[in-house]
């Protein structure tokens, strides 16, 4: 998690409210917050926003149409995670994606 939004957008979103999942590849358990991480991907369709804010290489060869399916939640690319590629497919689909850190 370091140098990472991860932390940032976890603790002011749980801050509003928010209910939160939390997935990495390579993190089992998330020492500043005391919570274990399931590494396999969660099923698209129990989420209306998507946040990515690590760019490990797993989700920058994703297939994002395939693994949403049917769903359709935001997606919010936090530090250029997405190519740009992924991120056309996401808009061309008609999905609400926003990104910063992107010129």
């Amino acid at each position: 998690t370091r140098y990472s939004a991860s932390e940032i957008f976890y603790r002011e979103a749980k801050k509003v409210g928010m209910q939160v999942a939390v997935h990495d590849p390579h993190v089992k358990y998330w020492r500043e917050f005391s919570i274990q991480i399931d590494n396999s991907l969660p099923a698209a369709d129990a989420f209306d926003l998507v946040v990515f804010c690590v760019p490990h290489v797993f989700y920058r060869s994703l297939n994002l149409l395939e693994w949403l399916k049917d769903a359709s939640p935001w997606v919010y690319d936090c530090d250029n995670v997405l190519t740009y590629e992924q991120l056309n497919e996401l808009r061309s689909r008609g999905l609400t994606v926003q990104s910063t850190g992107r010129g």
